[in-house]
């Protein structure tokens, strides 16, 4: 709450200060009013995904949370969220490739959403490059499904590799910059996976960014998956 509390603190004070800014006729000219109204609902926009991501996070730590699991062909889920919002990557310098091997999950579509989106969302958002190439990759490794995300980006350094999942962790300096999310996307990463029965760890790509490997139980063996 004290971590969130500081990132809400910043756009809060830019909201404020447009529309004292406003209030007081400080905006003289319509193209300044806009300029204004731009920036509050920027902010507000803001505040709302990270207000958002809190709750999901929150959601998912509760007992009473129902997931809604069935059996579906990961590849095949992967290879049509890939091709839904093909444009949409491209439009904002996220290129996206895939390498699929057929395997059948017993999973939540919307936890997969999530995950899938968090994923992609983190590898633009920290880029170094006007263009970050991204391979999301699905294969059936030691009795697992194994549904993965590498970018060619800044990476993470090794001593913060296992601890990028906890809520609001930024301890690599590479990562941080103007693009900074609420510092949760990852935490729901691991905490969807959890909830369907699997895990999240995260490493280096080959291309030398991060990759992160989300493990899922087979829709046949369920019970096969440990912590």
């Amino acid at each position: 709450i004290a971590g969130m509390s500081h990132d809400l603190r910043g756009p809060l004070t830019s909201i404020r200060g447009y529309a004292e800014g406003l209030r007081d006729g400080v905006a003289a000219d319509e193209e300044s009013r806009r300029r204004y109204t731009g920036v509050i609902l920027e902010k507000t926009a803001d505040m709302e995904h990270k207000v958002s991501e809190l709750l999901a996070l929150t959601r998912l730590d509760m007992d009473g949370y129902v997931l809604e699991t069935r059996s579906l062909e990961l590849d095949s889920y992967a290879r049509d969220f890939v091709s839904r919002d093909r444009d949409a990557f491209a439009a904002q310098g996220m290129a996206v490739t895939s390498n699929l091997t057929p395997v059948t999950v017993e999973a939540d579509p919307a936890e997969l959403d999530r995950i899938l989106g968090n994923l992609l969302d983190n590898s633009l958002r920290y880029r170094k490059r006007d263009e970050v190439s991204v391979e999301i990759g699905v294969a059936s490794v030691g009795g697992c499904a194994v549904l993965s995300v590498s970018d060619d980006g800044p990476g993470v350094a090794e001593r913060d590799l296992a601890r990028i999942f906890e809520p609001l962790y930024r301890g690599d300096a590479a990562r941080s910059g103007s693009r900074e999310g609420s510092g949760l996307g990852l935490s729901i990463v691991a905490a969807s996976a959890s909830r369907m029965g699997g895990s999240a760890s995260a490493g280096r790509s080959d291309a030398g960014g991060l990759s992160v490997e989300v493990r899922l139980p087979l829709a046949q063996s369920r019970g096969e998956v440990s912590e």
